[in-house]
């Protein structure tokens, strides 16, 4: 399985046009998967 493109998951998500279930779906992950990787890639 490849990892998550968190570079586009949050310019997705900074766009706010899509929820993060949606946002989840396109990328292939659970939307909690969008909660926990975007505060794990998050420095210190």
């Amino acid at each position: 399985m490849s990892k998550p493109d968190w570079e586009a998951i949050e310019t997705a998500y900074r766009a706010g046009v899509m929820s993060l279930r949606e946002i989840a779906s396109q990328h292939g992950i659970s939307e909690g998967a969008t909660r926990t990787g975007s505060r794990q890639q998050k420095p210190g």
